[in-house]
């Protein structure tokens, strides 16, 4: 089986992590999606990293269950 983002919620995760970047004053050196997880290199802001990334995920987690991926059975496409 096959997990990837859907792309209305990897469009969100993406708006999320750069609205909170510019609230805390945190600066994204780099960041990636994988098909079910993300990488991100910040330098946190006055605000801290734990509270970037409570934000970030409380938030992304709200909106994703249970849409979060779309999953499909090997060897099909959709």
């Amino acid at each position: 089986m096959v997990k990837y983002w859907r792309h209305n919620l990897r469009d969100n995760f993406i708006s999320r992590l750069g609205a909170l970047a510019k609230e805390t004053s945190t600066a994204i050196y780099a960041w990636a999606l994988l098909s079910n997880h993300a990488h991100i290199l910040p330098r946190s802001g006055a605000a801290g990293l734990p509270t970037l990334m409570r934000r970030l995920l409380s938030g992304y987690a709200t909106i994703s269950q249970p849409q979060a991926f779309c999953i499909e059975a090997a060897g099909t496409s959709g």
